[in-house]
């Protein structure tokens, strides 16, 4: 007879896929630690942005604890996966909570997931956004702050001001509020985005010409 938390499983698995995600049950994924694996292994894209999520399922009688969240958080960061959502119909204990604050972690329910689906993935969509942005931000920080010459500008900083408006444009998506302005242009022109899809579409855009920027300096430094 099918365990319940394996029948919890497959309904999590079978959720993402009514979605049009490519999902993969038990899967082991290689990381640079090692292979772990994943409950629920989810790709795909949502609103054009590629995702590759690490679903974990806790079908439990009690919450789940602060320890799961940080067991989770190290697997998504060992295999480089954007988003990693712990389920649990019980709930999380308080410590799992903060635990997973201001990280890419969710901490959901599939009865949640259900309810809320819309918010949920636009949410999902801007907090994946958002998570690249702050690392790629802190590493522009870093190159400007070694390649400064007194107050002036670098390169490195320059790049890092084109995504100071995204996080104004993504308030505005999730109040609904579009035209949103994402970045400006030549001439201080206002580059703005007409729905959520044209705004994840060019948030995409400026961030992964942000990562290009701080990988071709790490490979020059290497090189040198």
């Amino acid at each position: 007879m099918e365990s319940k938390w394996k029948a919890y499983q497959k309904d999590a698995a079978q959720f993402f896929a009514n979605l049009g995600l490519s999902t993969a049950i038990e899967e082991p994924v290689s990381g640079v630690r090692g292979t772990h694996q994943i409950d629920v292994l989810v790709t795909g894209k949502v609103h054009g942005l590629s995702v590759r999520w690490v679903v974990e399922c806790k079908h439990w009688a009690s919450n789940v604890t602060k320890e799961e969240v940080l067991a989770l958080l190290a697997v998504v960061q060992d295999i480089g996966a954007d988003k990693g959502i712990l389920l649990s119909e019980m709930g999380f204990q308080s410590g799992a909570i903060r635990m997973s604050k201001n990280t890419n972690l969710l901490l959901t329910s599939l009865a949640d997931l259900r309810e809320e689906i819309k918010a949920t993935f636009a949410e999902t969509v801007i907090a994946s956004l958002h998570w690249r942005i702050t690392k790629v931000s802190g590493e522009l920080w870093a190159i400007h702050k070694l390649e400064r010459d007194g107050y002036g500008t670098t390169p490195a900083f320059s790049e890092r001001s084109k995504l100071a408006f995204l996080d104004m444009a993504f308030n505005d998506a999730m109040a609904g509020h579009y035209p949103t302005v994402y970045a400006f242009g030549p001439n201080d022109s206002r580059l703005s985005a007409n729905d959520f899809d044209g705004l994840v579409r060019k948030a995409d855009e400026l961030i992964k010409s942000a990562e290009v920027f701080a990988n071709n300096h790490k490979n020059q430094t290497r090189s040198s």
